[in-house]
């Protein structure tokens, strides 16, 4: 597979930096997104997701609608 003129050793190191760069940016997304979930605003804006105000079965709901 030919991408870019790319082969062999420089194709390896290309798409080597390419997912860790891809992988190190699914995490900062996560962990920016995981500290809205618990602002007041945020919870009020989407309250279909609220696990700070509910408890029981609807926390349990709530933190699985999250996943999606």
């Amino acid at each position: 597979m030919a991408v870019a003129g790319l082969r062999g050793r420089r194709l390896n190191i290309t798409m080597s930096v390419l997912a860790a760069l891809v992988f190190m940016m699914q995490g900062f997304d996560q962990a920016l997104v995981n500290s809205l979930l618990t602002v007041h605003t945020w919870v009020k804006t989407f309250p279909g997701i609220d696990t700070v105000n509910k408890t029981g079965a609807r926390k349990e709901h709530n933190s699985k609608i999250q996943d999606f």
